[in-house]
């Protein structure tokens, strides 16, 4: 290859470029996806090359993060931007008793590590029965040892219905227990319940 070819090729290539000046020496070209134009990389990510750490970069390309604490980034798809975060963090307690539980046991036991809120009338929360009762069944969900609300299995249902007047509130080490029936149905068996709660 010629040495005049190679210096056309570059002539083409500076053509293409923006501006090259004395003042644009030692920056990187960088595009926006329509256009590009020279940077000074130092300022962006500091003249030691030991700071381009992962958080130097996300410091860099990042929304200020002054006066955002606890808040979470989202996009509009065009734009990102930080914004509070709403959405509920989910905690749930998960239950099964394989056959028929006996009179007044308690079939569950958790304690609290973190803060949670159970809702009024335990929405989103399950409960099914492999085998429907024979009458009326009530199972008791309590705080610390105190009933709190209900799950009542109808006759021949497998389906359980919750029940509670209001939110309740379990701080760390609070007691979640789940608690059969007084009296042991002859068929409601195999029970399994899921109580959704919401991290606070």
């Amino acid at each position: 290859m010629s040495s005049a070819y190679i210096a056309s090729r570059m002539t083409v290539v500076d053509s293409e470029l923006p501006p090259q000046t004395p003042s644009t020496n030692g920056m990187a070209l960088i595009s926006n996806g329509t256009t590009a134009s020279w940077q000074n990389i130092t300022a962006m990510i500091g003249s030691n090359p030991g700071q381009v750490t992962p958080t130097v970069v996300a410091n860099t390309i990042l929304p200020s993060q002054t006066g955002n604490s606890g808040k979470v980034l989202i996009t509009d798809g065009a734009n990102v931007a930080w914004t509070a975060s709403t959405a509920a963090i989910p905690l749930d307690v998960y239950d099964f008793v394989n056959g028929r539980p006996a009179a007044g046991a308690t079939i569950l036991k958790f304690t609290a590590n973190r803060a949670f809120n159970l809702p009024a009338n335990f929405v989103n929360s399950i409960a099914k029965a492999g085998t429907g009762a024979t009458v009326s069944s009530v199972i008791s969900i309590r705080k610390n040892g105190t009933q709190f609300g209900t799950i009542t299995f109808g006759v021949g249902a497998t389906t359980g219905t919750f029940s509670t007047s209001s939110t309740v509130v379990f701080a760390v080490g609070d007691q979640l227990s789940i608690v059969a029936p007084a009296v042991q149905d002859a068929a409601l068996a195999d029970i399994a319940v899921t109580i959704a709660g919401v991290r606070v």
